[in-house]
């Protein structure tokens, strides 16, 4: 009995230094040969529907509970300890959580094919990007390997960044209604209906958005005819 214990505490520790022993590139070469085996069955249009499903707050982040959960659903079961070493490596995270559309984009980039240090810097340079130039826009992500008391302290004016972040969560509900709307999955939605939406959402949670600029978004379309989902909502977030 008591070697049995013994044997089980080993296996135990020899688990867990195998989880916390993944480099970036070891965890990045992984994922691509999962991704390679299962390039024809996983359907990443339905992972990132999954994810925002799952993502019941709208703030675009899951942890990695949830994530792993949802890619589980899919057929991609991620070893243990995976995503953490691939989270400041690639900039998919943000306060020790996932940001999902980041980690879906990284996924397919990964099964592209292109190369680790490549997408490395890459991804790197595009959350400096983000960081520097996306403010103005509400976007407020910063690089994974910031902390959050940097990232308070490095906001102008944390009341007006606030406010911001506010708006963009409530936005993200009508992004979120929209998307679940589209059933079938195709990225686009009837018309009438993404209008219908829009103005309801724009009421209910006080997005502020401008009826008329609403109502010109559509001006080129015709009855009856889909909108295609993400310029929609990207001009939407310009208004």
């Amino acid at each position: 009995m008591q070697n049995s214990r013994v044997l089980q505490e080993k296996k135990q520790k020899s688990e867990n230094h195998s989880e916390s022993s993944w480099t970036p590139e070891h965890a990045f070469q992984v994922l691509k040969q999962m991704l390679k085996e299962q390039k024809k069955d996983l359907d990443l249009g339905k992972l990132s529907l999954s994810f925002l499903q799952q993502d019941d707050s709208c703030s675009g982040l899951l942890s990695l509970f949830e994530t792993e959960l949802v890619c589980k659903k899919h057929e991609l079961t991620l070893p243990p300890g995976i995503l953490e070493a691939l989270v400041s490596t690639y900039d998919i995270g943000r306060r020790g959580r996932i940001r999902w559309k980041s980690f879906v984009e990284f996924l397919k980039e990964v099964q592209d094919g292109t190369d680790h240090s490549l997408l490395m810097y890459r991804r790197r340079n595009k959350g400096k990007n983000e960081d520097y130039s996306q403010v103005d826009k509400g976007d407020h992500s910063v690089l994974a390997l910031k902390t959050w008391k940097q990232e308070k302290y490095d906001t102008p004016d944390s009341s007006d960044s606030e406010e911001r972040d506010a708006w963009i969560d409530r936005f993200r509900k009508l992004e979120k209604a929209l998307y679940l709307s589209d059933t079938k999955n195709t990225g686009k939605l009837d018309r009438e209906k993404a209008k219908r939406l829009i103005h309801n959402y724009n009421q209910i949670y006080d997005l502020c958005l401008s009826p008329l600029k609403i109502d010109k978004a559509f001006q080129h379309s015709r009855p009856g005819q889909d909108m295609p989902l993400e310029p929609l909502l990207h001009y939407l977030k310009e208004l």
